[in-house]
């Protein structure tokens, strides 16, 4: 079977019949794709069916590259899918302002779309998003009104029958949900008819939304048998759809249902899956802000050493030009002096900071070269090693020399050679060093990270346990990380009360 096909398959079979199947071939398909496009589709697949198994970081992981890719391919409706997506997942577990972010992605995207009814039809379902975020801020006016403004498109957009229908009903359910939020329920209950008249058609998803809507409607007229019709009707969908919202605003409708009826066994039982939604959103929140949180880190220091490279390429370019403009006028030889490291090894590694070419500024160490590696590919291996340090690579909890060496395109030896001579360490402690600088720098930036807890310090710098971390940084600066801690926190509280 085809590539094409077999996703198509995936994507319209087995999603809903056998996730653990759809998850195998899809991970298959993403490591054997033979263009761009195929891969960023897999890997837009995968996120969704990540997603639906709970795993949100993988599924925001994934697109994430997705969109990376598809931008620089050109593929721009693949790329708005993908902001699309990441928004629509980042809404859901209540990080709205990352939510928001990604929509703006989205519709940048959407604007380099060729194809005009395309770029038509997603700028609808955007607009639709859009009030879905002002909804989740319970700024149902606003929303309403962008909800109308989607409608004028949908009707303007007849180039695709069957979108148009899923763009109607979208429009329906929410409007219907906000006039519910706002207390209108005769104007709610009139757009929710509309959108279950077409429920049979949509997908789980959807049904689930529009049935939960009309059930908490009947709920609040006091239509107590029909609100039990569509709870009914909702509930077997529950374990079908990955959106943790859905789920607590129907768990909260039925528990209420049930206190009602007087049920409170049943409504006990549905107030406690609320309050586990709640908790499961919550949780899922703060993980990924947690994993936002250290990937900024990270790229702002990648940003940082990038921007001193450049610094010191100019810099170094400059010197270059006035030395061979003296010798030129002179006549003479120059030779730029060799600077001395810097003794002081316990708090500073400021080589290692400025990611410049050790050569340049180091006396080499001297290691005896058995290996007859040629002068070309030395300097080649010091300059990439300086661009993975830039690239943090040492922050891998699962570097090897072997590993390195690959990256390098190199071999083991030639490799450790490099290190010893231009670093003057053998590879582990080269990569300990690497790691307790880099956390040392973060905390000397980010004064809150003095309150984090040791372990959670110790993944941040690419370790694989606290006692390891703990060994690494008292051989690296002399004393355990809590004392520097502290001491830290005592000098900048100094600092605070000149």
């Amino acid at each position: 079977m085809k590539f094409d096909e077999l996703l198509k398959l995936v994507e319209t079979k087995y999603f809903w019949t056998d996730l653990n199947k759809a998850e195998k071939i899809t991970d298959s398909l993403i490591n054997s794709t033979s263009s761009s496009e195929q891969e960023i589709g897999a890997l837009l697949l995968g996120a969704k069916i990540s997603r639906r198994n709970g795993d949100f970081f993988l599924a925001i992981q994934r697109t994430r590259i997705a969109e990376r890719k598809a931008e620089l391919s050109g593929y721009y409706e693949l790329a708005c899918k993908a902001s699309w997506f990441l928004s629509e997942s980042f809404l859901e577990t209540g990080l709205i302002g990352e939510a928001n972010r990604y929509l703006l992605r989205a519709k940048r995207n959407a604007e380099l779309i060729r194809e005009p009814s395309k770029m038509k039809s997603i700028q609808t379902h955007l607009l639709q998003e859009e009030a879905r975020g002002l909804m989740a801020k319970s700024d149902y006016v606003a929303a309403i009104k962008l909800l109308e403004s989607s409608a004028f498109q949908v009707k303007s957009n007849s180039s695709n029958f069957s979108l148009n229908v899923e763009q109607h009903i979208n429009f329906q359910h929410l409007m219907g949900v906000c006039y519910l939020e706002l207390g209108k329920l005769n104007l709610s209950g009139k757009y929710l008819y509309e959108a279950l008249q077409h429920a049979g058609s949509l997908k789980d998803e959807t049904k689930l939304a529009i049935y939960q809507a009309q059930a908490e409607r009947l709920y609040k007229l006091g239509e107590l048998d029909s609100c039990k019709y569509f709870l009914d009707k909702a509930y077997p969908y529950v374990e079908k759809v990955d959106p943790i919202r859905l789920k607590e605003r129907l768990y909260w409708t039925f528990a209420r249902y049930f206190a009602s009826k007087a049920d409170y066994i049943n409504s006990n039982k549905y107030f406690e899956f609320f309050n586990q939604a709640v908790l499961e959103r919550v949780d899922l929140a703060g993980q990924i802000a947690d994993e936002l949180i250290i990937e900024f880190n990270k790229e702002q220091l990648s940003i940082k050493k990038r921007n001193l490279i450049l610094l010191w390429t100019l810099i170094a370019v400059i010197v270059s030009a006035v030395s061979y403009y003296i010798v030129k006028k002179q006549g003479a030889k120059v030779y730029l002096p060799l600077v001395e490291p810097d003794q002081d090894n316990s708090l500073r590694m400021d080589l290692m900071e400025l990611d410049i070419p050790a050569k340049l500024h180091v006396k080499e160490h001297p290691v005896e070269n058995d290996l007859n590696i040629s002068l070309d590919t030395e300097n080649r291996l010091v300059r990439d090693l300086n661009v993975l340090e830039t690239d943090m690579f040492f922050l891998d909890k699962n570097i090897t020399l072997t590993n390195l060496a690959n990256k390098l395109q190199s071999n083991q030896k030639y490799v450790s050679y490099v290190i010893r001579k231009y670093r003057s360490q053998n590879f582990n402690d080269y990569v300990l060093n690497l790691r307790i600088h880099y956390l040392i720098d973060q905390l000397k930036e980010n004064e809150i990270m003095l309150d984090y807890k040791l372990s959670y310090l110790a993944d941040l710098a690419g370790f694989s346990s606290h006692s390891k971390f703990t060994m690494a940084f008292k051989s690296v600066v002399g004393m355990p990380p809590s004392q520097y801690m502290e001491d830290l926190r005592d000098l900048i509280m100094k600092r605070s009360n000149r």
